[in-house]
């Protein structure tokens, strides 16, 4: 299936902003419904302040949190019962990543804590890596000699395997497939007068993070470019492709699901994040990775209502799904693409009548539309068409519903 060009993401004469508001509000709160009403705990997570010079942005930070929180669970009334009200356990929350520590004693994500007690100090800080493989994998991730270091810069690794580690898992850059489903693409995508020979009309690429001169900068920080490697199948960017980042906690995800499949009788391991290089300091999953965590069986330790641009999984190399490795890349985006559909159907009863302006009123009525009969991988892909509109989750939630 081709990607498809028209101005809007849901209606070829709807508002992509305003789409991306709807949409992702929806997940965001659908989110939140979901993981209350299985007796879960939901805090969005907002980073602790490193550096006392910085004590305005944060003061900003937790105002825009407390007051899109406070909206969500307006939002979760709708459902009835004790949902969106104040100490009744069924209520968001905003809380607080500890303070990232340079000398790398509390630098993970954990994929399995986030069902943990919000104070449980194995939540935030779980112990290090005690065998010899993850230890040294996890001393080669923090030293910065492995993957992307630059902005956003998180290492996957497992942690606690019974007969060793698999590898390390860094963000990477790739295309997305037309086989899975149909993407959206702009009527007109954004020019860049900085784009290098090779990129038809001089335009950026639709999901790439920075204009087409970042893409170098990028690479010089590790950024793995699989769309461009020959070698595994790439050939180069043209403009009517969409290319999007695979983060490395869904990569260690992934690859603890397989071990399971190869070796059911062995543990298969906890996956990991790590912060690394000098631009990462917060400790919380992205909105994107966590509802994927959620969906396979490992609730994130945290989550962060921030950027998730471009966000991306894998997808089977072959369409067949022969390999063990395809058919649990297959098997672990079926268990994410139902999850999407249950937290945005949720989460389209809850935010319908608390939408803020007349264009968010239209674009959930193009949402509404566009499900119709759908399937669950329509539903994820609106998410991933949503995230290629790069925004801060946050600020989303915070325009699109009524106080």
């Amino acid at each position: 299936m081709a990607h498809i060009r028209q101005a809007g993401i849901l209606a070829p004469g709807s508002d992509a902003v305003h789409d991306a508001d709807v949409i992702m509000t929806a997940a965001v709160v659908g989110h939140a419904y979901a993981r209350l009403s299985n007796n879960s705990n939901c805090a969005f997570d907002i980073e602790a302040d490193t550096d006392p010079g910085q004590d305005a942005r944060m003061a900003v930070n937790w105002d825009r949190h407390k007051r899109a929180v406070a909206k969500i669970n307006k939002a979760l009334e709708t459902m009835g019962g004790q949902y969106g009200k104040p100490g009744t356990g069924k209520e968001a929350i905003v809380g607080v990543t500890p303070a990232y520590d340079k000398q790398g004693n509390i630098t993970r994500i954990t994929g399995g804590a986030g069902d943990l007690p919000l104070d449980s100090p194995l939540r935030y800080n779980p112990p290090l890596p005690k065998d010899l493989a993850g230890a040294k994998l996890y001393t080669l991730a923090f030293d910065s000699r492995v993957g992307y270091q630059g902005r956003g810069a998180y290492t996957g690794f497992v942690q606690g395997r019974q007969n060793g580690q698999s590898n390390l898992f860094s963000t990477y850059r790739q295309r997305v497939p037309t086989a899975f489903g149909r993407r959206w693409l702009p009527s007109t995508k954004p020019a860049d007068s900085n784009a290098p020979i090779g990129l038809s009309q001089q335009e950026r690429i639709w999901g790439m993070v920075g204009d087409n001169a970042m893409q170098e900068e990028l690479r010089q920080q590790g950024m793995y470019f699989k769309d461009q490697d020959k070698a595994r199948g790439g050939t180069g960017l043209v403009t009517d492709d969409i290319v999007g980042y695979t983060h490395g906690m869904v990569q260690a995800v992934y690859d603890v699901e397989m071990w399971k499949a190869i070796n059911p009788h062995e543990h298969a391991g906890t996956p990991y994040e790590i912060a690394v290089g000098k631009e990462t300091t917060k400790l919380a999953s992205c909105f994107t990775c966590a509802i994927f965590m959620q969906a396979n069986g490992h609730p994130a330790s945290a989550t962060h209502l921030g950027r998730g641009e471009s966000w991306l999984p894998l997808y089977p190399e072959n369409g067949s799904s022969v390999s063990t490795q395809d058919r649990t890349r297959a098997a672990c985006n079926d268990k994410w693409a139902a999850y999407c559909k249950t937290i945005i159907d949720a989460g389209i009863a809850c935010i319908e009548r608390r939408l803020a302006t007349d264009k968010h009123k239209a674009s959930m009525t193009s949402l509404k539309a566009c499900l119709a009969g759908k399937q669950p991988m329509d539903y994820a892909n609106l998410v991933l068409d949503a995230v290629t509109v790069h925004e801060h989750e946050v600020v989303r939630v915070d325009r699109t519903l009524l106080a």
